[in-house]
Parts: structure tokens; sequence; C-alpha cells
């Protein structure tokens, strides 16, 4: 194989970086390469990254999630749709899913921060997540599952075969990124045409976007190869 190097060397600075995002720029590239690059890097970035979701909930005396609990405010799906914007990192490198199952008492307000007080696998971003309001002096048998995974899976996928009674399964956005946006403009002082490339990218908190933008360029990189 030659070793001459028929592209220049791509730097990259990161201008803005921050918790939840961050703001990269490589130059330079070819013409059209920019669009190449920033459109397989957001395609990765929104589909193929790991993470942790809740991927199945079981409430006692509940069959299905088109129902109502007496005393709480909230319906089941209502439920279901807050229980998902509940976001995750990993304690235990080797969890893979973690079953939860613990009483909650009312009146009082359901939040993020009572599941992550039965999780050891699995620390909860956000504990102040509202979930449900409980109006009466009830008490509710909640089970909750927890399991890692990449991309999006749709509940029938969630199923298990050890799933208990009645327990209902979940979609899980695993993903940690949140949004992606990229742009390719011409450099100025370049008389062959050479671009750069600038990328936006916002996680939930459970990976940095740095981190997250090397892992998305390794996972291309492995499929070229």
């Amino acid at each position: 194989m030659a070793k001459n190097k028929h592209f220049e060397e791509i730097g990259i600075n990161i201008e803005e970086h921050s918790e939840h995002s961050a703001k990269v720029v490589a130059e330079p590239f070819e013409r059209g390469y920019g669009v190449t690059v920033g459109n397989a890097l957001r395609r990765t970035l929104m589909t193929a990254l790991p993470g942790a979701a809740i991927t199945s909930l079981k409430i006692d005396g509940i069959t299905h999630e088109f129902t109502t609990i007496e005393g709480v405010t909230e319906d089941i799906c209502d439920i279901i749709l807050n229980l998902k914007l509940v976001r995750f990192s990993l304690i235990d490198e080797e969890a893979s899913s973690e079953l939860v199952n613990f009483d909650f008492e009312g009146p009082n307000k359901f939040t993020a921060s009572h599941i992550a007080k039965h999780l050891s696998g699995f620390k909860v971003i956000n504990e102040k997540q509202h979930i449900a309001n409980i109006n009466s002096k009830k008490k509710i048998n909640i089970e909750i599952r927890v399991s890692r995974g990449k991309g999006y899976t749709s509940s029938t996928h969630n199923k298990r075969s050890d799933d208990t009674l009645d327990t209902i399964p979940i979609d899980a956005v695993y993903n940690p990124v949140k949004n992606v946006s990229w742009d390719v403009q011409p450099l100025p002082s370049s008389i062959e045409g050479h671009e750069k490339l600038i990328m936006k990218v916002q996680s939930d908190g459970s990976t940095s976007p740095k981190d997250a933008l090397n892992h998305a360029a390794k996972i291309m990189a492995q499929h070229l190869t």
C-alpha cells in the first residue's frame, strides 16, 4: 500500500463542551466529504449508541396500560410516558438488566428519585422527573425493570419469557444522544474548495457529547474495516 497521503490531516477543535452539549469543528475536508462524514456520524449518533432505559412495569391490580388507578391523578398511559423520560447511567459495567420491586405510599408525589433508592447497577440521572401524583392514603406495589440496550426497541421486543403475569412491556429509548445537528461551510482561505464540518451534539448527561462522538466514530470505523 502506498504511504503517500492523498488528503490533508483533519484538525479537530472543540469550541464548546459541557455535560450535555458540545460543538465540534473539523477541517479541512475535500469538497463533498464534510456532508458524507457529517450525515454518517449523525445517523450513528442517533441510532447506534448504547444506554439504559425502563423496559417494563408492573403494578398490583393492573392488567394493561389502558386503565386508571383509584387515587392516582395520572392514568397508566401517562405514567408509562413519564417513565420513558427517566434517564440512567451505569454503576456496574457488568449489569445488563435489573428488576426492582417496592411499595409506594401516598399521599405523595412519585418521582424518579424513589426508583433510584432501589437500584444498585444503574444510577438515575434526572431524579426530579415526575412520574405520578398519589392523592389518597394508598399503598401501591410497583415492579420496574431497567435494561441496557442501544438505539430504540419496541414494547414487543421488550417482552421476556420470565416476566410475571400482568407485566407491561414498555418502548425503550436507550440512546443517550438527544439531538445532533451539522453544517458544512467552505473555507474562505482555501483555493481548492476545502470545507469545514461543524457538529453540535446534545446528550442526556449519561455520557458526555464528546465521548458519544468518539464512540460513534469508532462504530463507523469498525463497519468500514
